[in-house]
């Protein structure tokens, strides 16, 4: 009987240590598929001829509508056909690219002119693909 209550309370002190370690695992993943992601769409933007001035990787709630969590990779890009890399982009998320003079009317949810140095000048543009996040409900989100 002795031997039945300690495996019992050992599977349920294991059972209560996953469900805690959840969230920081699944952050982590998060995270890391950010990134991954972001080392595919630099791939793309240099085979489609682009030059990559600068790049951030966000892990969130990039919308602010409810909670779930998402990755916002963000580049700035100097490219003569920005509509190309566009189109080649939407294979890794959901891609928007236009004018880095453009760039501070398109986010509310961070200021990016914080994290990245953006050119005003013509022939730059930043390239923005949304994607989900493997662990969609985890605690970034919210």
């Amino acid at each position: 009987m002795k031997k039945a209550a300690r495996i019992t309370g050992i599977v349920l002190g294991c059972v209560f240590l996953i469900i805690c370690a959840l969230p920081i695992i699944g952050a982590a993943v998060n995270i890391a598929d950010g990134h991954i992601r972001a080392d595919r769409a630099k791939r793309h933007i240099v085979d489609m001829g682009g030059e990559i001035c600068g790049s951030c990787v966000y892990t969130g709630n990039t919308s602010g509508t409810g909670n779930h969590t998402e990755n916002q990779l963000l580049f700035v890009v100097r490219t003569n056909g920005p509509r190309g890399i566009e189109k080649e982009l939407s294979n890794v998320g959901s891609a928007y690219v236009y004018p880095a003079s453009e760039a501070e009317e398109h986010f509310y949810m961070f200021d990016i002119t914080e994290k990245m140095d953006i050119p005003a000048e013509d022939g730059y543009y930043i390239a923005e693909i949304i994607c989900p996040a493997p662990f969609g409900d985890n605690i970034m989100g919210h």
